[in-house]
């Protein structure tokens, strides 16, 4: 396995995974209105 440094092309597909994750763990844990109201839509 080879680990890299983070660079700039890598940060929608960070931010996309990272949303998503929040979106699918937490329903019915955090108001879903907070979920939804997340900016960031994967393209």
């Amino acid at each position: 396995m080879n680990i890299r440094s983070v660079k700039a092309e890598d940060l929608e597909g960070i931010a996309a995974c990272h949303i998503q994750s929040w979106r699918e763990t937490y329903p019915g844990i955090m108001p879903q209105e907070k979920l939804d109201a997340q900016p960031f839509h994967p393209r």
